[in-house]
Order: structure tokens, then C-alpha cells, then sequence
């Protein structure tokens, strides 16, 4: 028998987790609503993900502050008159003032800004226009035939502008394959589409989109340690070493990345290491049933059998319908020469996992046949006397 050594990779903490300065977003906050106010008459490059500029320019900020107040003042002179300018800019710019990042709304994929948060306060400049427009025309048939052409290829625009848009959502390679071409160094962006290409099987596309986040963000370990996972699909394990060690030097913590490196190690023949690292992961992390999983492969490869066993009950202990593990364990036993124990094993793993289970089943086949064969030669024992 051989033990199955799954090649699902362990999946780390979340490395973009971030949280702004106070100051920060309070700069960025006018540039945030300059921009929604921006894309409400002019809808351009609109996506799933805006990244945020670690830099505001200051002509940026000042810019949009000084457009904010000039707007302001004005709905307020016109209070008398137009009322409901007043009504409808004050309704945009409290409705989207908690959508500016003054308030950070996310830490584990930051942004400031997002379209979905434009529909309410977008009903503020809408109140604007229904009543602001109609008022620039003082015959009121003239004002008809106008503003109903102008509703019509309004909508009509609006209408083709959707449809458009709405095919970026056609799937996922092609809603981040446009946050690509709209932003720039959107690592968010690549890191979802380098997810994607994994869940494919096209794992060189995807080691292209981590190549891309380490250029933009070195320091990234994360990016290190996915290209490293798609090295080691790929049976590219020396690139796999070489990731996983970056991505350990960067975060010497990272017990998923010692987890990971072990496993490549497994599979590259390498078991001390493999061990070595497996230990690293357990002290940092001892609560994974997979860490003591793969750890008692790297021992039953080395011919350590009670202590493979030793890491097999540990795993099962932390997850009881942990197949492979048992699986692992009757191997064990197998070799060990305790057929009757392998066998049990054996069974409970494709009891677990009876859709999917090949290996459990072709090892419960030979431990039944070793049995078998154990108690013909007894017979010829008993009866040789």
C-alpha cells in the first residue's frame, strides 16, 4: 500500500487586511465624493473593485474640496428660489457621506469607494434634475416636446450603457479582466483572477497574475505563497521551495506556507524536511487534523510507524470523519503486518467517503486478500499437525 497524500493546500489569513489612518480618509473622503458625483453624469469605467491610491495629490483634494463647497453655497443662496436644489444636494451629500471612507467599511479588501453605494444617493440628484430642468423652459409645450425627447435618448443611452456593462459579469475571468483595463495596480484584481485561473486548472495563467502582484507589492507574501501552490500543481516543485521560502521570510509565522512546503517536500521524496516543517506549522498552528495528517506520511515514509500512528489518532481525534486519514492509518497498520486493524480502517474510510474514495477501497481489497492468505496458511499449519 501506498498512503494518499491529498494535494489540497492549506488557505492563509488574508495579508491585505488594512486599516487607514484617520488622516487618510479624511483626505481622501472629497476626492471619494468628486468621483461619485463624477460617474453619476458620466458613468465611465465602472467595476467591481476600485483600488485605493496609497497617494492624493494635493490639487486632488483641494480641487474637490473647493468644488464641494462652491456647490454647497450656492443650493444654499438659491434656498428661496430653488428649493429644491438645496433638498436634493443635501440629500446626495449626506446619504453618500458614510460611503467616502471617512468610515472604513472594509479591512480585508480596502476601498473607498464602490457603485453599489451610488443608488440612494443618487436619488438626491435626481430630485435635482426633475425639478431643475423643467424650470429652464417657460413655455410649457415647448417645455413637453424637449424634455420628452430628451428623456427618450436619455433612457435609450442609458439602456445601451447597461446592456454594455452588464456583459463584464458574463463570467469571472471577464469582470476582473475589465477591473484590469479600467485601473491600475488593482492586486485585488489580479488576486481574484489568479483565484480564478486556479479553480480552472489553468495554473500558468495564474502564476502570470501573482508575477504581476509581486511586482507591484514585493513585500506581498501572499502572492508568493499562491504562485508557490501553483508550482507545486504544476510538479514544478524546486519553484514551489523557492515561493514557499519567500513567503516564510516574509512572515515568519506563516504556518500554512511550513504546512505547504512540507507537503511539496512529501511529494518530492524529501522527508526530514518535509517532517521538519510539519513540526514548524504543528508548534505554530496544532489544531489542523491535516498538519498531523501529513506529518504521519513523512513518518511512514521514513519506516517510523508507531509514530505515523501517533499523528494518524491525532488527526482523527481532531476531525473524526477525516477519511484520509483513516485510510493513512490502515496503510500503516498494513504494513505493520495488523491486516485486521487495516481492514477496519480501510472500511471506516469508505464509509466516509464512499463516492470518491479509490484509494481506500483498492487497500481494503488487498487487506482482505492478506487476510485471507494469513488464514490459509494457518489452515495448512493446523492441518500439517
Amino acid at each position: 500500500t501506498t498512503l494518499y497524500s491529498p494535494n489540497d493546500v492549506a488557505i492563509p489569513d488574508n495579508p491585505n487586511i488594512k486599516e487607514f489612518s484617520l488622516l487618510f480618509r479624511m483626505t481622501n473622503a472629497p476626492v471619494a465624493f468628486v468621483t461619485y458625483l463624477e460617474k453619476t453624469f458620466w458613468p465611465h469605467n465602472m467595476t467591481i473593485f476600485y483600488p485605493v491610491s496609497d497617494q492624493i495629490a494635493l490639487w486632488h483634494f483641494g480641487g474637490a474640496s473647493l468644488l464641494i463647497l462652491m456647490i454647497s453655497i450656492l443650493t444654499m443662496i438659491m434656498i428661496k428660489h430653488r428649493p429644491y436644489l438645496f433638498v436634493g444636494w443635501f440629500w446626495f451629500t449626506i446619504s453618500i457621506a458614510p460611503v467616502i471612507g471617512l468610515i472604513q467599511i472594509s479591512l480585508s479588501a480596502p476601498y473607498i469607494i464602490a457603485d453599489r453605494y451610488h443608488y440612494l444617493p443618487s436619488i438626491g440628484i435626481g430630485i435635482m434634475l426633475s425639478w431643475g430642468v423643467p424650470s429652464m423652459f417657460k413655455n410649457q409645450s415647448s417645455r413637453r416636446i424637449v424634455l420628452f425627447a430628451i428623456g427618450i435618448i436619455f433612457l435609450a443611452f442609458m439602456g445601451l450603457f447597461s446592456w454594455h456593462q452588464c456583459g463584464y459579469w458574463k463570467n469571472s475571468i471577464e469582470l476582473w479582466n475589465h477591473a484590469l483595463k479600467v485601473t491600475s495596480n488593482n492586486t485585488i484584481a489580479h488576486n481574484n483572477r489568479g483565484a480564478v485561473y486556479d479553480e480552472i486548472g489553468q495554473y500558468d495563467l495564474a502564476i502570470m497574475d501573482y508575477d504581476e502582484i509581486i511586482k507591484l507589492q514585493p513585500s506581498h507574501y501572499l502572492a508568493y505563497y499562491d504562485r508557490a501552490n501553483m508550482h507545486s500543481k504544476l510538479n514544478h516543485y524546486k519553484n514551489a521551495i523557492r515561493d514557499y521560502h519567500e513567503a516564510i521570510r516574509l512572515k515568519p509565522d506563516f504556518a500554512d506556507a511550513y504546512y505547504n512546503r512540507g507537503t511539496v517536500y512529501n511529494h518530492s521524496g524529501q522527508y526530514q524536511l518535509a517532517i521538519e516543517d510539519f513540526n514548524k506549522a504543528i508548534d505554530l498552528k496544532n489544531c489542523d487534523a491535516s498538519y498531523f495528517n501529513n506529518r504521519g506520511t513523512g513518518y511512514f515514509k521514513l519506516g517510523q510507524y508507531h509514530t505515523s500512528i501517533m499523528d494518524f489518532n491525532q488527526a482523527i481525534s481532531l476531525k473524526p470523519d477525516y477519511a484520509d486519514a483513516f485510510n493513512n492509518r490502515g496503510g500503516t497498520y498494513y504494513r505493520m503486518g495488523q491486516f485486521q486493524t487495516a481492514l477496519a480502517d480501510f472500511e471506516q474510510s469508505v464509509r466516509l467517503n464512499p463516492d470518491d474514495n479509490n484509494a481506500a477501497r483498492q487497500n481494503r481489497n488487498l487487506a482482505l486478500k492478506a487476510i485471507e492468505k494469513q488464514e490459509g496458511m494457518l489452515n495448512k499449519k493446523r492441518h500439517g499437525r
